[in-house]
């Protein structure tokens, strides 16, 4: 199928991450990779779809080459980090990710399963599904500030997030 029609394969839920990394750089990758969907096409390129609001439906776009029945991503990058990632199509499908993180090049071992193999180039539909069921919105800047140069009132967007714990947002 995969040489014929391509083929979308997406991971539901929160991965496993574990690394040597800053706190913050897990809290990304982990909402960067949550709800993940890969979109192979027969062409031997892909679209890496993050459903992260955070990352606003980026796409990130690269080449894979087939190995049995592995697949093995070109790498990607954003923010300075770089990730290839490894689909295992034949069950008990999974996929692994490393990524190296500068200025120290510590890495980062992601690890899912892969809960949806389907034929065809359907992406953007898997994202309209999944999109719903990542709403982490890993904040951007620091929280604003008033006139004044004190921080704002931010006692209405009172939110409890593991990933923001992590992040020490304070909030």
């Amino acid at each position: 199928k995969l040489r014929d029609e391509g083929l979308t394969v997406g991971a539901e839920g929160l991965p496993e991450i574990r690394g040597s990394v800053a706190p913050e750089v897990a809290a990304r990758f982990s909402c960067r990779f949550a709800y993940a969907i890969w979109e192979l096409s027969p062409n031997r390129r892909f679209r890496f779809l993050t459903t992260c609001g955070r990352e606003q439906g980026q796409t990130w776009v690269g080449a894979y080459e087939i190995r049995g029945t592995q697949v093995i991503t070109s790498a990607l990058s954003a923010e300075g980090a770089r990730w290839t990632s490894v689909l295992q199509l034949q069950k008990p499908t999974s996929v692994q990710t490393e990524v190296v993180v500068p200025p120290d090049e510590a890495s980062l071992r992601i690890r899912q399963k892969l809960t949806a193999v389907r034929p065809g180039m359907n992406g953007d539909a898997f994202f309209g599904v999944f999109s719903g069921k990542n709403p982490v919105q890993l904040p951007k800047a620091p929280s604003p500030v008033s006139a004044s140069g004190e921080p704002a009132d931010t006692a209405d967007e009172e939110v409890s997030d593991p990933l923001l714990d992590l992040l020490g947002s304070g909030r």
